[in-house]
């Protein structure tokens, strides 16, 4: 749940219901703009085996703009992917970028991926950084936007060039730059 706040910490108003799990959403990310909020989260599914990396607007007052979406669903999400660490940043245009590591529980593989919500909600393709050898430490992942939205997005763990363990960054520029 969320609660507005005054400035003495008084509540205004009611508690928003910021996600659907009912106690099963951990490692909440957030991101402000001047048109409101962004939050990224995961959640255990309902079968209880993995988490799915979740997404959902505010308004500046902090009333919901949409119903949170699952962003990974299509980024290789299956039984066999472990999810974690969201993080949430706001793009010039309005639209959000979340990225996530994903970890293939059967070959011990990891990326970090990516996906671009509209201001709509309405998804892009995901897409995965230093696929086949990435290893993820521990922990999450950070992401920033360039005014010319340039995509930075860095975590820590092996990058497969012979380090066993660093801060990486893949920057990630338009096509029109």
């Amino acid at each position: 749940l969320g609660q507005r706040v005054d400035a003495e910490a008084k509540p205004l108003g009611s508690a928003i219901r910021l996600d659907d799990a009912r106690g099963k959403a951990i490692e909440p990310a957030l991101a402000a703009s001047a048109d409101g909020f962004a939050l990224a989260w995961m959640e255990l599914t309902p079968d209880g085996e993995r988490y799915e990396v979740r997404h959902r607007r505010l308004a500046v007052g902090g009333s919901p703009q949409h119903r949170s979406i699952v962003v990974s669903e299509d980024a290789e999400a299956d039984a066999r992917t472990w999810n974690s660490g969201a993080t949430v940043a706001f793009c010039p245009d309005g639209a959000t970028v979340v990225a996530w590591n994903a970890e293939d529980i059967d070959s011990d593989a990891s990326v970090v991926r990516l996906r671009r919500v509209g201001v709509d909600a309405d998804l892009s393709p995901s897409v995965a950084l230093g696929a086949g050898r990435v290893r993820v430490a521990d922990g999450r992942s950070a992401i920033a936007v360039g005014p010319d939205g340039r995509i930075a997005v860095a975590w820590s763990g092996d990058a497969g060039f012979g380090d066993s363990s660093g801060v990486q960054l893949s920057l990630l520029v338009p096509a029109s730059t």
